[in-house]
């Protein structure tokens, strides 16, 4: 039989190399599986300072730093002078950098539901189920705010992680 571990990492490995790759053939500019993860997180933040990009990415802040000059050089992003410290900067998408969220999210969501609904009506409901519950076990194993995704603004009430908390996990 084959395991629930061995089946994740068959999924993950079909989002990482399939599903996102081809998604971002969708859009011209060729941007990175990196590039786009903080675009998206742009997308869904305002004025966001690059160690708090970093804490939210896991990555370092010399590294976000790195990528928000490559990725405002290419047009995508901005950098203001924040509104509360002047010594910081923030970054904005720019309308180049929302078009190409856009693009890239649209068809990793058209790739993701074509697999979807292939399958039966019960199959879809039993997996939905499945993916709920395991995802709540989770929650509370590591707790809700480590799982996050930290959607921002575009966060949903009816998110797994935030069901009966009636709060976002970034509060």
């Amino acid at each position: 039989m084959v395991s629930i571990v061995h089946n994740i990492d068959i999924l993950t490995n079909l989002v990482d190399r399939f599903v996102l790759p081809e998604a971002l053939k969708q859009d011209p500019n060729q941007l990175s599986p990196s590039q786009f993860k903080i675009l998206s997180y742009l997308y869904t933040h305002l004025n966001v300072r690059p160690r708090d990009l970093a804490y939210a990415l896991n990555i370092t802040s010399p590294a976000a730093t790195y990528a928000l000059q490559k990725l405002t050089s290419d047009g995508f992003v901005e950098m203001e002078s924040s509104t509360t410290d002047k010594r910081e900067k923030t970054a904005s998408l720019t309308e180049k950098g929302v078009e190409a969220v856009e693009t890239i999210t649209t068809a990793k969501e058209r790739l993701i539901l074509g697999m979807f609904e292939a399958m039966n009506p019960d199959d879809q409901e039993s997996l939905l189920r499945g993916l709920k519950e395991f995802l709540s076990s989770a929650g509370v194993k590591f707790g809700p705010k480590q799982l996050c995704l930290k959607c921002g603004f575009k966060h949903s009430p009816k998110c797994v992680l935030s069901q009966g908390r009636g709060q976002t996990m970034e509060d």
